[in-house]
């Protein structure tokens, strides 16, 4: 099932979102201003991004 406004299925290695239920890269979603609870890492920064 694809969800309406992300730009991309990037995962990460730590964070686990609560809206998509999945361990889903903030960086990439195009929901992250709503976002309450979200990740503030930069994926090149932190590394933990999985392809």
């Amino acid at each position: 099932m694809k969800v309406l406004g992300v730009k991309s299925d990037k995962r990460c290695k730590v964070f686990n979102c609560d809206k998509r239920r999945g361990s889903y890269c903030c960086y990439y979603c195009e929901r992250i201003l709503s976002c309450v609870n979200r990740c503030e890492n930069v994926p090149s920064k932190c590394g933990l991004v999985r392809e």
